[in-house]
């Protein structure tokens, strides 16, 4: 197999702040504290970005780096984050991300990841331990398709302790090769 090299998401480190993906959560500014449900925020550390007692710890990807910090959405199906990325046909995909609970009492967050609007793989319950990092990851082929939507919505819409952070979104490829010729030769 050949493999793209390059992730197809733009900013899944979120080292560039909340650019490059939307989301149907509220977005607080940088350095304002969430303070309700279905908001987010881009920081560096839970606990400077909540009205509640947030878990203080560091990004996936870097350990000082920034990372999405959600208060959970009360409404079914809502994307905490989405993209619409360019994908090569006849590649198959593998879709990643990394969650974490913010709140000091385990978090119920459970986290599913979506392409193309359906679920794949399984969805990721987030560790009962504070800023403890669980990844999940999942395939996609991409048949004749040549862009396709990602999402990420939490499974639980509990107003309490449906908190997480959310980090290392990436979205790579492998090209499926050719078949092989089954001619004769002359």
């Amino acid at each position: 197999m050949v493999c793209v090299i390059t992730d197809a998401v733009v900013n899944g480190d979120f080292e560039q702040g909340a650019v490059g993906f939307t989301s149907d959560y509220i977005e607080v500014p940088m350095g304002v504290a969430i303070n309700g449900e279905t908001q987010f925020t881009v920081a560096s550390n839970p606990a400077t970005v909540s009205i509640w007692n947030w878990a203080s710890f560091g990004d996936y990807t870097t350990g000082h780096g920034l990372m999405l910090i959600a208060n959970g959405a009360t409404a079914p199906g809502l994307a905490v984050w989405r993209e619409t990325v360019q994908v090569q046909p006849q590649t198959t995909y593998t879709f990643s991300f990394c969650a974490a609970g913010v709140d000091p009492v385990p978090s119920g967050a459970s986290l599913q990841g979506l392409v193309g609007g359906i679920a794949v793989g399984a969805a990721l319950t987030v560790s009962p331990t504070p800023g403890a990092w669980t990844c999940v990851s999942a395939t996609w082929p991409s048949g004749t398709d040549t862009t396709t939507s990602l999402s990420i919505i939490d499974l639980n819409v509990a107003a309490l302790n449906n908190d997480f952070a959310l980090d290392h979104v990436t979205f790579d490829g492998c090209q499926t090769p050719p078949a092989a010729s089954t001619g004769t030769a002359l």
